[in-house]
């Protein structure tokens, strides 16, 4: 079997506010980040969104057009400066009660299908020696009143499904895809 790599151009999402949905969470655990010249280590979140627009595709493609995903990166953290809390907050239109906070606490979980307005704008930058125009995420704002509920276009899977079926593949193949005979198993021919 052959293998090709065809780099796929990246588009950002378009700059402007945008009607949304949250399509996911991620524990990104511990992450090293730098800030101010500082590094330190944190636990990180990601939430992930899907636009309302539309990405541009190929002439020709038999795929189907896809909607625009997005998505923020976040110290697990609703301390009253992170960046997290101040995005909630302003999503949800009104701060946080200290029992929310102290005795409640908040379920990332209960964000996915919720429907906001995201203010992105483009960014410059460098990644891998590639220059390119970046999307980011620099407000989250309640959906706009009388906006219609706006539905994710299901071609994005939520990264526990991925883990799942990751799990589950591992099991079958530890299960049943040996002989039980150590010297079938010697792997050490193989170059990575």
């Amino acid at each position: 079997m052959k293998l090709y790599y065809k780099p796929k151009k990246y588009v950002p999402a378009p700059e402007g506010l945008h009607h949304a949905v949250c399509i996911d969470w991620e524990n990104l655990g511990m992450q090293t980040v730098s800030y101010e010249g500082n590094e330190r280590n944190v636990e990180m979140v990601k939430l992930v969104f899907q636009l309302d627009k539309l990405m541009p595709t190929d002439p020709g493609s038999s795929e189907p057009p896809k909607n625009f995903s997005i998505s923020k990166r976040y110290t697990q953290s609703l301390h009253e400066k992170a960046s997290l809390r101040k995005d909630l907050e302003s999503w949800r239109g009104r701060r946080f009660t200290e029992d929310e906070l102290a005795n409640q606490g908040f379920e990332l979980e209960e964000l996915v299908g919720k429907n906001c307005q995201l203010q992105i704008m483009h960014k410059e930058g460098t990644y891998n020696a590639n220059h390119a125009t970046y999307a980011n995420i620099t407000s989250i704002l309640p959906p706009a009143e009388g906006a219609s509920t706006f539905l994710p276009d299901g071609s994005y899977t939520r990264v526990k499904e991925h883990t799942a079926k990751q799990e589950e593949a591992l099991n079958s193949f530890a299960g049943g895809g040996t002989t039980g005979d150590p010297a079938a198993s010697d792997h050490s021919d193989i170059p990575f």
